[in-house]
């Protein structure tokens, strides 16, 4: 699998080239993605429990689906990483209690 850095260089290559400044560009990008993912939880968090792992999962989904890493169908080996990486944050106090707290902020916000 590519790094991230090996996958940006041809666009920083490209932008250059344009003279569009990329940092500039993939910061929009980046806030744009912040802005819809909170949108989107705030969407779809009523609907779930109240359950840590269901929160978690539904943040590791939508993470990965607005980066463009999953497909409207989830595979197999899809489910095996969002498995993986819901569990790296259900096994790290700090990474669960972020994560809940995120959840917690949007709820509260949609409650006023």
């Amino acid at each position: 699998m590519p790094q991230l850095s090996e996958e940006l260089n041809p666009l920083e290559e490209q932008g250059q080239e344009l003279g569009v400044d990329t940092d500039t560009e993939l910061a929009s990008d980046k806030h744009l993605s912040i802005d819809q993912f909170t949108t989107i939880l705030e969407r779809i968090l009523p609907l779930i429990s109240h359950d840590d792992e269901k929160i978690i999962s539904a943040q590791v989904i939508l993470g990965l689906r607005l980066e463009g890493i999953l497909g409207t169908e989830i595979t197999p080996e899809n489910s095996h990483m969002i498995e993986i990486i819901k569990e790296s944050i259900m096994s790290s106090d700090e990474k669960r209690e972020s994560a809940i707290l995120l959840a917690k902020r949007i709820i509260d916000k949609l409650d006023r």
